[in-house]
């Protein structure tokens, strides 16, 4: 067994040969965040080592904040993360497993300054930095249990405690559970459980007034735990201060085991971490792992200005909060009143008028409607006449209304006889009086087939009481020239819920179709000329090619001759995507499943050596891409290929098979990716490809970053793959998630 300064266990038995294999696989797998990647010499290198695992929150919280005020102020800043894993592997085997991967994986390298993250990557860090990197600066965080004498031999550490206001917890304990006799105190027997019993747990026992027991995980399982959580006396109060293992040796998350206790519990439960509010607890006085984080980050760029670690003290006091879940509140029945002041309260319920509050309303509004019907009603017993009076002013008052309204409104009977219509309706007939066209049909005023046509319309409404909306309808009185009106009609129906009639509402549009019509015209002839443009600019483009075949025909140097192919090619694609735009449908999108097609049909004839053995393999979505991606990804697609069959299948090396595989999709993020890969010889092993003298790979580079605003990744281990990311519409947000891509 082994033991730190303080005297606390920190190692158990050492793991078995298959645990520390699946270490090592795992280390290996979380070496960087997305979007690591090495910066230039010039930039700070920091190595930050997180003792547990991705998805423990706290720790997740401090690295999280650490990394982007980091980012923030040292953009170019080399940050790399490696994970220890402790909640799920300890022991002496475990630190010299991880010190061994570490000393193999930066083997050679320099880091400016290293930040530990809680009480395992601070004691490991203290064993083994004399063999790793014995003058690196180091900034802790998280820590559980601390002594000053511990940094007498560390003279470059320094950091922040993890140190939890026990005082004001206790007390606000005590004074919300003012007859309660007895603390529990729940607690594991971990590396971390061990330093919060030794800081915390005698703490609490010296300043409390309650009788403190302990429900320790390395007396009981987790089972065992939640039977006595139940059977608590009324009188008691629970603390949750760690479960990460218990007797059993099972490992737990918070998330996971928290919910439990608090859901068994008959007595309140409170934390004092944020990282368990709303998973049941009360609340508390609360630390944060994101204020941890952003005092090491300010600690570590004065550090990287200049300053002496030692001249910095290690701040001994956390930022806590008072942080409470308002159902929990609830559940215990603890007032708000009498929580400290500032206090912050989260997950508050709605209040049943909160959360009903449309349906409130809609009831109130009708039983608001039925009194005023009821009133009415009542009203009108009395004063019948009164009634009949003010039913004919409305009658008077909403027939001028209707004739105040230019479009024509009429209203029939369910054999579609006029039996009301407004002053712009009747003026339109020739009439002026409403008997003068009561009774008649469409029958009388237009001709036969418009006639003919509303029936039908108007019989169908009478039977399906389904509504016509906006219905253009083309209308010729006699001799007359055509009229376009947009009418909409619509069931009237009688008391019963039967269909009476239908009312109707007709506007004169003859002057949008108009001018619609001549919309239409003038897109149309904008569309010849964006095609007869496209037309000539492909024309132009194959005489510059023809122009450079013929210059090819008088050079005689094989390398010049190549130069005049290439340009030649290049301009081919470009040519290829105005045949493709003037041909097509929409004159502003390519089709790139045909172009890709049609251009690697044309590669295959130009390459006619080797291309005539190679396989093409090709998967490609129907992605229309605006005309100002087209030519840059053409281009691109254009190198790409050609540099396959000019180079990834010498003589000598040509595979049984060869193969060139091309992929063309669109993912959900509204990325299109273009993929080239081949089971050619592949890349030298030295090769970079950033920093090359090859004109068609600076082409690629250029295309992408500039014009694309995309990502260019090439890997060459086994044949080559060369993968182009870009975005069809610019989001910022998308091209930031992708720059861990070129890495």
């Amino acid at each position: 067994m082994f033991l730190n300064q303080a005297g606390y266990r920190i190692f158990g038995r050492g793991a078995g040969r298959k645990r520390i294999l699946l270490l090592l696989l795992l280390g290996s797998a979380s070496v960087l965040f997305p979007g690591d990647h090495p910066a230039s010499r010039n930039s700070p290198r920091i190595l930050i080592i997180n003792s547990y695992h991705h998805g423990y929150r706290f720790s997740d919280d401090i690295v999280r904040v650490f990394r982007e005020d980091l980012k923030a102020r040292l953009p170019d800043a080399d940050i790399r993360l490696e994970y220890m894993d402790t909640k799920r592997y300890d022991g002496r085997a475990h630190f010299e497993l991880f010190y061994s991967y570490l000393s193999r994986k930066y083997a050679g390298e320099r880091f400016d300054l290293i930040m530990v993250s809680d009480d395992p990557a601070f004691l490991f860090i203290r064993e083994f930095q004399t063999r790793l990197w014995s003058d690196t600066p180091v900034v802790f965080s998280g820590l559980n249990h601390f002594e000053p004498e511990m940094l007498q031999e560390y003279p470059h550490h320094t950091g922040i405690i993890e140190k939890s206001d026990i005082e004001d917890n206790v007390r606000l304990i005590e004074s919300l559970h003012p007859d309660a006799r007895t603390l529990y105190l729940i607690i594991d027997n971990t590396i971390t459980g061990e330093a919060l019993r030794k800081s915390e747990s005698e703490t609490i026992r010296q300043i409390t007034r309650f009788e403190v027991r302990f429900l320790d995980g390395g007396e009981m399982n987790l089972d065992e735990l939640l039977f006595a959580l139940e059977r608590l006396p009324r009188d008691a109060v629970v603390v949750y201060q760690l479960w990460q293992r218990d007797r059993s040796m099972r490992r737990y998350e918070h998330e996971e085991v928290l919910p439990l206790i608090c859901r068994h519990a008959s007595v309140p439960v409170y934390g004092f971490s944020d990282i368990y509010l709303g998973l049941g607890i009360v609340g508390g006085k609360l630390i944060s792992g994101r204020e941890q984080g952003e005092v090491a980050a300010d600690m570590t760029l004065r550090i990287l200005s200049g300053t002496d670690p030692g001249e910095i003290p290690v701040q001994l006091d956390s930022c806590c909060k008072y942080r409470f879940d308002d159902r929990a509140l609830r559940r215990f029945h603890i007032p708000a009143r009498a929580l400290p002041s500032g206090s912050e309260i989260l997950y508050r319920s709605l209040s049943f008028y909160s959360r009903h509050k449309k349906v409130i309303w809609f009831f109130i509004g009708i039983v608001g409607i039925q009194f005023i019907l009821i009133f009415y009603l009542l009203i009108s017993r009395r004063k019948l006449a009164a009634t009949e009076r003010a039913l004919k002013r409305e009658h008077r008052l909403l027939q001028a209304l209707m004739d105040t309204v230019p479009d024509h409104i009429y209203f029939k009977d369910r054999q579609s006889r006029f039996i009301r219509n407004n002053r712009s309706h009747l003026q339109s007939f020739g009439f002026e009086r409403q008997e003068d066209a009561l009774g008649r049909t469409d029958f009388d005023f237009f001709r036969k087939e418009f006639a003919e046509e509303a029936f039908q319309d108007e019989q169908k409404i009478m039977e399906t009481g389904e509504p016509i909306i906006n219905k253009v309808e083309k209308i010729r009185k006699g001799d007359k020239d055509f009229s376009f009106f947009s009418s909409t009609k619509m069931p009237i129906r009688d008391e019963e819920g039967n269909v009476a009639g239908i009312m109707g509402i007709s506007r004169d549009i003859s002057r949008n179709m108009e001018d619609s019509q001549k919309i239409r015209n003038a897109l149309a002839e904008k569309e010849v000329l964006l095609k007869e443009i496209h037309h000539r600019v492909k024309n132009n483009l194959q005489i510059i090619s023809s122009l450079l075949n013929l210059q090819m025909a008088t050079v005689g140097d094989k390398n010049l001759q190549d130069v005049f192919r290439e340009a030649q090619s290049r301009v081919r694609s470009m040519a290829l995507i105005h045949e493709s735009l003037y041909q097509g449908e929409d004159v502003g999108r390519l089709d790139m499943k045909s172009y890709v097609r049609t251009l690697i049909n044309g590669l295959h004839q130009s390459f006619q050596g080797i291309s005539g053995r190679v396989n093409f393999q090709m998967s490609i979505q129907d992605i229309p891409i605006p005309i100002d991606l087209a030519v840059p990804g053409g281009l691109i697609l254009n190198e790409l290929v050609s540099n396959v069959l000019k180079h990834a299948f010498p003589d000598k090396k040509v595979p049984a098979s060869p193969e060139v595989r091309i992929r063309l999709e669109m993912d959900e993020n509204g990325w299109i990716l273009m993929e080239v890969s081949d089971n050619g010889k592949g890349m030298p092993v030295d090769f970079d490809w950033k920093n090359t003298d090859s004109l068609g790979l600076k082409l690629v580079r250029i295309l992408t970053e500039n014009q694309l605003r995309g990502i260019l990744d090439i890997t060459g281990e086994t044949g080559t793959r060369i993968e182009v990311r870009f975005p069809v519409e610019g989001s910022p947000e998308i091209l930031k998630a992708g720059e861990g891509g070129t890495s």
